[in-house]
């Protein structure tokens, strides 16, 4: 059948309060928050015209309307700036910035939840802390990735316990520092809090890094990073004990299947796996020109060298790399720096606290037995009093416990604060118990001392005890019974 409303037709089968009426309603289905269906648009159109005292049009008038406007618009309005830049259409690949030639050039960095979880455990820890918990009340990890722009290839990755935080980009930088000997001069990321911190601001600023940020809701702009995640997730960890995948489809299955009762692995034999896959297996999957990161790595090491700025993996980097502690602290020359209820100490800090106090402090990204501090200008560190038993555990087994500490301080307070509290209405008891029986007290039970002066005149007079004869008692019965 052929479309009459496009063969010869000029003329509106609407009349002008239709068209009104028609417009409006597509300006309101396009700016409702929360969005209505069209069939409810519909509705409100109809009642519209009635009270007009006109015909109606059609649903697929009042569709073909929708249609002919902008559904980027839309999205614009009931989703704001987030959905308006993921329904955005792609741009032109003859406007587009070509990508990095050189290794190390530009990098890509992004972080996701880690699609399985660990040992019950740890979730047992976790999930006594508000400020790790997800949208379902339980614990989580994320994980982040950089890529290179230029091949492909995987250039650092880091493991958070929680939510995202500036602790990962610093692990992530210092990462890439310790696998290549050089930070990008470019960075990709997205709008994150994590991304926008004061923190990397700073640190990019003072080595020279140029900061590019993404559209938030168009995960193509970093398409790079958010591929090598899906990998991760899709290749290694849906299938481990512990996956979360059941959990996406929600009450479709049992809950005998879920992560929290089937996770067994732990948090580091987690990130062994994720580790060995980015590095031993992802370097050598070929794309679609049969060339593989490696390969393209190599030929971009080759033609153009490595594009990076040169960088030392030594104490400036580590103290750059360390967030700074915005909380309260003492310190005196005795008992050196207590941040919390930890303390920090060394013979070169309590010398210089004597005369002067500190201006900058920074607890270690990767090592919780390290605090560096900054008194007088010059730059020291402080060490744990567990320092030397540290020592023995391996970098991954640090990490572990400077990520897991906050969950475990926390776990801490609350049970200290349930033991305080069951105390406390224990001894409300004990003495809501003594004000109701003070008839049984032993005062009250007690009989009545008498005093009899005049024979206690009379004891006294007959006794030779070798003292100052007893004079007259002038002063009553008190004045008499201290000389008994």
């Amino acid at each position: 059948m052929p479309a009459f409303a496009a063969c010869g037709n000029r003329l509106p089968r609407l009349d002008e309060t239709q068209q009104t009426l028609l417009r409006r309603a597509v300006k309101d289905f396009q700016g409702r928050t929360p969005p209505i269906a069209e069939t409810t648009a519909c509705t409100l159109l109809e009642e519209e015209c009635n009270a007009a005292e006109v015909a109606a049009p059609k649903i697929t008038t009042f569709r073909r309307a929708l249609r002919a406007e902008d559904p980027v618009l839309r999205a614009l309005k009931t989703g704001g700036m987030r959905a308006y830049q993921a329904t955005a259409a792609r741009s032109d690949p003859r406007l587009r910035s070509g990508a990095a030639s050189g290794f190390l050039h530009t990098v890509h960095i992004d972080s996701s939840k880690r699609d399985v979880r660990a040992s019950p455990e740890l979730k047992r820890l976790i999930d006594q802390r508000r400020a790790l918990k997800d949208d379902t009340g339980r614990g989580y990890d994320s994980f982040y990735i950089a890529v290179d722009e230029s091949s492909d290839s995987v250039v650092g990755h880091a493991f958070v316990v929680g939510p995202s935080r500036i602790e990962g980009v610093a692990l992530l930088m210092r990462e890439i520092v310790h696998r290549h000997g050089a930070l990008p001069r470019a960075i990709v990321d997205d709008r994150g809090p994590d991304n926008q911190s004061r923190w990397l601001k700073q640190f990019a600023l003072s080595r020279g890094i140029t900061l590019l940020d993404t559209m938030s809701g168009g995960s193509r702009s970093n398409s790079q990073a958010e591929n090598r995640i899906g990998q991760v997730n899709a290749r290694v960890c849906q299938r481990l004990p512990g996956s979360t995948l059941p959990d996406k489809a929600g009450r479709s299955v049992d809950g005998k299947f879920k992560s929290l009762m089937t996770a067994r692995l732990e948090f580091l034999q987690l990130c062994g796996l994720i580790e060995a896959f980015l590095y031993e297996d992802l370097p050598h999957i070929p794309n679609a020109q049969g060339e593989t990161p490696q390969q393209r790595k190599e030929a971009a090491v080759e033609r153009l060298g490595m594009l990076g700025i040169p960088c030392l993996f030594d104490d400036a980097l580590l103290f750059a790399t360390s967030p700074r502690w915005t909380g309260g602290f003492v310190a005196n020359e005795k008992r050196g720096i207590r941040l919390g209820n930890h303390d920090f100490t060394s013979l070169e800090v309590r010398t210089a606290l004597r005369i002067n106090t500190p201006l900058e402090l920074r607890l270690d990204a990767a090592d919780p037995s390290v605090l560096h501090v900054i008194i007088n200008g010059q730059r020291l560190r402080a060490f744990h009093g567990k320092v030397q038993q540290r020592a023995a555990l391996s970098a991954s087994e640090r990490l572990w416990l400077r990520l897991v500490e906050p969950a475990i301080q926390a776990a801490n307070r609350d049970q200290k604060t349930q033991v305080e509290r069951k105390l406390s209405q224990r001894m409300e008891r004990a003495r809501a118990a003594a004000d109701a029986h003070t008839h049984l007290h032993p005062s009250a039970t007690r009989m009545p001392v008498k005093f009899r002066p005049s024979k206690i005149r009379q004891r006294h007079a007959g006794q030779s005890c070798g003292m100052t004869p007893l004079r007259r008692c002038v002063d009553g019965p008190a004045r008499a019974s201290a000389f008994c």
